[in-house]
């Protein structure tokens, strides 16, 4: 299982009250669709840049806008899940750790 600054995803999700800091501003849906968890929102964003995007395939890919994006991209790549390769923004091997752990603890709660 992924560990973040020591802290294993369960940890990680129950302590992720700090990323409202972070990640500021609200993020409204339609009332017919569930709103997406900000872990939903970063294993969205690793997945697309899995094989490197650039910010414009990020926001579109994930459904986000440029100002959200920003914090987010911010957020992942301070905690070594996201890297910046020139115009391109890759998941790290951590990142991919972290979206297999992420798909896994989801598909076992759904099941």
């Amino acid at each position: 299982m992924v560990e973040i600054s020591g802290k294993n995803l369960v940890e990680l999700q129950e302590g992720f009250g700090n990323i409202d800091q972070v990640v500021s501003g609200g993020y409204r849906r339609s009332r017919s669709r569930e709103q997406r968890s900000k872990l939903d929102i970063i294993a969205d964003i690793l997945f697309v840049a899995r094989n490197g995007a650039n910010k414009t395939e990020i926001v579109y890919k994930a459904n986000l806008n440029f100002t959200r994006v920003k914090s987010y991209l911010t957020y992942l790549e301070n905690r070594g899940l996201l890297e910046i390769s020139g115009p391109l923004y890759k998941s790290t091997a951590r990142g991919k750790e972290f979206l297999r752990d992420y798909q896994q603890m989801k598909e076992s709660l759904l099941s």
